[in-house]
């Protein structure tokens, strides 16, 4: 989820949606889901779904965020854990700077 908060990017007409896609696409990385996938298994197609070769699209919700998401039925409170704590090392290591991806699950 890419949150816009107060800006431009906020309020409910399209040239402010498309603001804010443009804003979360900067940080296109936080929207994989490899470790996620890796953790549970093939769960079911992102949502939604990008065309080859085209921008990475969203989900929109209310004024200020935008959204991709995987099924994930059935978690058990180890899976919902496990996914945290990798996406909160992953999100330190960036706001570190070593270059790892933000919010990728990857590690």
């Amino acid at each position: 989820m890419y949150l816009a908060g107060a800006g431009p990017g906020h309020g409910k007409d399209e040239e402010r949606r498309a603001v804010r896609e443009g804003q979360a696409r900067a940080f296109g990385d936080c929207f994989r889901f490899d470790r996620a996938r890796d953790l549970l298994g093939d769960t079911g197609p992102e949502r939604p779904g990008v065309a080859p070769r085209q921008p990475l699209s969203f989900n929109g919700f209310a004024l200020d965020f935008v959204y991709r998401s995987i099924p994930a039925p059935d978690l058990t409170i180890e899976q919902v854990v496990c996914l945290g704590v990798c996406r909160s090392k992953s999100h330190c290591r960036w706001w570190q700077g070593d270059g790892s991806s933000a919010g990728s699950m990857s590690g």
